[in-house]
Formats: structure tokens, sequence, C-alpha cells
């Protein structure tokens, strides 16, 4: 599965003038933990950076900024890391690793910034997928519960119970 079924399409933007409060009632008010900060006008459709949920605890909260004083200029993290947007998970998750980030811009084929993709989403999409592999079990045992045959997977400790057997 590439990421494009998976990314978020919403850019939330601020400029780098907006205060760190701005930003968070920004990131609240979107359901996101990063926001793009942009130059001031008139190149305010240039990105300079970014600014997480965890640098505005870290860099705002921790030393306790005055957060309508403190501008979003002030705190950004200037390496704003992309991933195209064919991009498998297990790639995602690599470059995820290899930056120490939890969320990567994703460019599509003509290098434009199209949305992000962020660990919660990918581990949405595993969840998911395991979901649908754990069906596979519950079928399976349903289709064995008459055969007397050895089925090894069927004890398997994170085998999920068939839906006529009970736990204790």
């Amino acid at each position: 599965m590439n990421i494009e079924r998976i990314l978020s399409r919403t850019l939330v933007t601020a400029p780098r003038s907006a205060s760190v409060q701005t930003v968070a009632k920004l990131m609240l008010e979107h359901h996101v933990g990063m926001v793009l900060v942009t130059d001031d006008p008139p190149n305010q459709y240039q990105a300079i950076g970014v600014l997480t949920d965890r640098d505005l605890a870290l860099r705002a909260l921790a030393p306790a900024l005055p957060a309508a004083q403190t501008h979003a200029g002030d705190l950004l993290t200037a390496s704003l890391y992309s991933i195209a947007v064919t991009s498998t998970i297990p790639q995602t998750i690599l470059m995820m690793q290899e930056r120490g980030v939890r969320r990567l811009a994703v460019l599509d084929e003509s290098n434009r910034l199209i949305g992000v993709v962020s660990l919660d989403d990918v581990i949405d999409a595993l969840g998911v997928e395991m979901d649908a592999i754990r069906g596979i079990f519950r079928s399976e045992r349903a289709h064995e519960a008459g055969s007397s045959g050895p089925w090894p997977l069927r004890d398997a400790p994170w085998a999920a119970p068939a839906p006529s057997e009970a736990r204790d």
C-alpha cells in the first residue's frame, strides 16, 4: 500500500509572525500536530519550516515562554522532510526512523506539497491490515471446525479466537 491512501491533505499554515498561542489554537481547531510555517507577506506562500505539537511543548511550554508574545518563527524547525506520494508504508517508516520525525510532507509527481503523513496515519493503516489478517484466522478456524487435522496456527497465542470460542 502506498501512502496516498493514508495521507492527510489538510495543510494548516501560519506566518512566522504568528504567536505560538495562535499556532496551538490552529492545531486544536484542525486536529493536526504540525503546522507549516510560512514567510510573512508578501512571501506568505513560501514554507520556511514546521512547528509541531512537540516543538510547542519542549521549546515554549517547558521553558515557560509567554505564548502570546513568542512567534512561530522563533521556534520553528527549518528542516521539512518529505516523501513521494508513491512511497510505501515500510519506506515511510524507514524515513521517519532515519530522520527522527513523526510526520513527513508528501509530494506529488510534480514535486508539489499535497499533504502530510503522520506516524498515527501509519499505525492506523497497519491496524486495519492486522484486523484483516485476524479475519483470515477466524475464517480458517470456522472451516477447520469439523476437521481432525493438526492446525499449528489454531492455538498460537496471537491468533484470534473463533467466534464460537469463549475465553476465560
